[in-house]
């Protein structure tokens, strides 16, 4: 927002270099580089922005914008333990604080608008001043604290953004930096009248749920994440072994039913790769997905956070209509339930995996062959086996033979191995 005699330009301005200069001396900080002097400068210049543009708020002629002042903070909080510095930085983490805790729940003011982002900045920025050499600051006479309007103001944001943060180093520094600060809030709840007390206490209370919650929130996303990755764990299974390994349609079951489950904690991104795992199932070891499992993952998508991107809706959609066009051409071979004795014998484990006939076992070779081949290589088989399946001579077995003993990479060499010996030298195809 530009404000009369472009203050807020110039806060913006100073903002941006003191990103910059955060980042040069989180890059350089080894090698010595950084000089205190344009890091005074930039401090002081935006001390003086904030403090102009604080002074025209009664007329609500304008603010300095959360992101900015997370920002401020934040950099400032990093050069806090430099001995020259520290009465500069200290000077613009006052300045901040009277703009953090604006009383006016102006529309864009901290208490009002501040993400999750912003009060991270902010939190981290005054706990890497407290983390600072308090010699040093004691030898300057360094006697910066929070004051409580700030710190009511952004124990209020981080428990209003708390509750909806997914990223974890985000929920984890907002954690640290109020637990770092939680001595001054007590001392300024015992310090302040009953009024800022109450609410004080009512915010320090707010943001200990919200940390119950996020905790909650992180162990299911956590507890969800692994029931995915089991099954994506066996859809590689079943692409990269030569033939399907005897346990994989129970354990690919049993994780398929763990994510069906825990769909609710899962973001969209893995949903859709949970989707190519039940198409490499099919593709790689005609294992089809229990439908009910793929109905509870999928129907959790529309309340995913973050949300299914369009790439990752458009890889559901191709995987799902993989699955029912394999389920609708072949007799299904579906996840057994965990719930019943499991096969004994050999003969029956097999059975869940082997196909019917010759045909169909060349088929799924071929697609196995296609997916794992570069482009090039998989166009030049395409164009044999459409020769082939034109009847213009030669066969699928001799296109897909000759393709594999063309290829020398030894990334494959496993599946190579498995279909020469399967189709090498056989007639009447």
């Amino acid at each position: 927002m530009c404000t009369a005699g472009g203050s807020e330009v110039e806060v913006a301005d100073a903002a941006a270099t003191a990103l910059r200069a955060y980042q040069i001396a989180s890059e350089r900080e080894h090698e010595g580089r950084i000089r205190d002097a344009p890091v005074r400068r930039w401090c002081r210049v935006a001390e003086k922005a904030v403090v102009a543009l604080q002074s025209v708020l009664e007329q609500n002629a304008g603010h300095v914008r959360p992101e900015t002042l997370g920002v401020l903070v934040a950099a400032a909080g990093a050069f806090a333990g430099r001995e020259t510095l520290a009465g500069d930085v200290g000077a613009l983490l006052a300045a901040a604080d009277d703009a953090v805790a604006a009383e006016k729940m102006l529309p864009g003011s901290f208490a009002a608008s501040a993400s999750a982002h912003d009060a991270q900045r902010v939190l981290v920025g005054w706990r890497r001043f407290k983390e600072a050499d308090p010699e040093a600051l004691h030898a300057n006479r360094i006697r910066y604290a929070p004051t409580p309007a700030a710190l009511l103001a952004v124990l209020q944001a981080a428990a209003r953004a708390l509750r909806d943060e997914l990223d974890p180093q985000t929920v984890h520094d907002i954690v640290f930096g109020a637990d770092a600060v939680e001595r001054e809030v007590l001392a300024a709840e015992a310090d302040a009248d009953a009024d800022l007390a109450a609410r004080l206490a009512a915010a320090r209370s707010a943001l200990a749920e919200a940390k119950k919650e996020a905790r909650a929130r992180r162990e299911a996303r956590d507890a969800a994440h692994v029931a995915a990755s089991r099954l994506c764990l066996q859809g590689l299974r079943a692409m990269d072994e030569p033939a399907p390994p005897p346990d994989l349609a129970r354990e690919a079951a049993r994780a398929s039913e763990a994510t069906a489950a825990a769909a609710a904690d899962l973001e969209g991104a893995m949903i859709a790769k949970c989707a190519r795992a039940w198409a490499r199932l099919v593709r790689g070891a005609r294992v089809f997905p229990d439908p009910a499992a793929v109905a509870a993952t999928l129907a959790a998508l529309p309340e995913a956070r973050p949300p299914a991107s369009t790439a990752d809706l458009r890889m559901i959609e191709r995987a799902v209509l993989d699955v029912e066009t394999a389920r609708a051409s072949a007799e299904p071979h579906p996840f057994p339930s965990t719930g019943k004795n499991p096969p004994t014998s050999t003969a029956d484990r097999e059975g869940l995996f082997q196909t019917k006939t010759k045909e169909e076992t060349l088929d799924a070779y071929v697609r196995r062959w296609l997916d794992a081949s570069p482009a090039k290589a998989r166009a030049a088989l395409e164009a044999s086996l459409a020769t082939a399946d034109a009847g213009a001579g030669g066969s699928k077995a001799g296109a897909l033979v000759a393709a594999v003993r063309a290829d020398t990479t030894k990334v494959r060499a496993k599946l190579r191995e498995a279909i020469l010996a399967a189709f090498e030298g056989e007639t009447g195809w």
